[in-house]
């Protein structure tokens, strides 16, 4: 049974989210958005058995990069296994909209920049899987925590989305390398490019 933690809206795995859209000027909006929910066994399970009704990782680019589902549980690290899921879901993006130009006819050039922080994590203790265990202690360090830039080409019936995003914060890494641009040289390949077509919330 998956409980979300808000009835605005209903998203991946039964996930509650909220959002909210500061209008600044016709030109520009700030949006956010938190997203999280707890999956709870009923009856006689001790465990939620069922894949689709587990809690799966921040979908957002710059939280989940390589890939989406790939990050957590917890400070958990296996790049062998893609399908990561957990119980109880967090997931927190912020973007700033802005019109650019016009394209043609009714085109419309939109730039974006934002920041997105999730993860997933266990109820309880997953002796394959140390470090998934949520505790109220570890959560901030245990946030991917991501950004970047984008385009919205917004056509009036649909929205082609173009972002570009990296991750400088990585819990899956030592605690004390979480924050990698410090510990390491940017490259070109930390980026993740994501074309997908709407806005994402």
């Amino acid at each position: 049974m998956y409980f979300p933690a808000s009835s605005f809206a209903v998203h991946q795995a039964g996930c509650g989210s909220s959002g909210y859209h500061h209008i600044l000027n016709r030109n520009n909006t700030l949006v956010y958005r938190v997203a999280t929910g707890i999956g709870l066994p009923y009856g006689n399970s001790r465990a939620l058995q069922d894949f689709e009704k587990k809690a799966s990782s921040p979908a957002a680019p710059a939280v989940s990069e390589p890939g989406a589902r790939t990050l957590g549980p917890g400070s958990y690290n296996e790049s062998l296994n893609i399908e990561q899921s957990g119980d109880f879901r967090f997931e927190a993006n912020n973007q700033y909209r802005s019109f650019l130009l016009q394209l043609f006819g009714s085109t419309i050039l939109e730039g974006a920049a934002f920041v997105d922080a999730g993860n997933v994590w266990t109820r309880n203790e997953d002796a394959s899987r140390p470090g998934s265990q949520f505790r109220i202690s570890t959560f901030a360090r245990e946030l991917g925590i991501g950004g970047g830039l984008g385009m919205r080409f917004n056509f009036s019936f649909f929205i082609l989305r173009l972002d570009m995003a990296v991750k400088p914060h990585d819990p899956s890494l030592d605690l004390s390398e979480r924050w990698v641009y410090p510990n390491q040289k940017f490259v070109i390949g930390d980026i993740v490019p994501n074309l997908a077509i709407g806005y994402p919330f």
